[in-house]
């Protein structure tokens, strides 16, 4: 029995939760480095997210700098 295509609204529901999961890993990669005392840069730690999410999924999510500061800091 073969699936049925997924509509329009489910494919960007489906993405919408996957870029929020990346999103979420590089919030937390942030904080983390914050804590510890690393001064690593943002920009740095979010696109090494990204990379690390086209590894795993062989999609690219784009992460903006703007998002995941905002989110870190509440």
């Amino acid at each position: 029995m073969a699936q049925h295509a997924l509509s329009k609204t489910k494919k960007k529901q489906i993405f919408s939760e996957e870029q929020e999961k990346w999103l979420q890993v590089a919030v937390a990669c942030y904080m983390e480095k914050q804590d510890s005392g690393g001064k690593k840069e943002l920009q740095q730690i979010y696109r090494e997210v990204e990379d690390k999410c086209f590894q795993e999924t062989k999609k690219k999510y784009s992460l903006f700098k703007s998002t995941v500061l905002a989110r870190a800091n509440g």
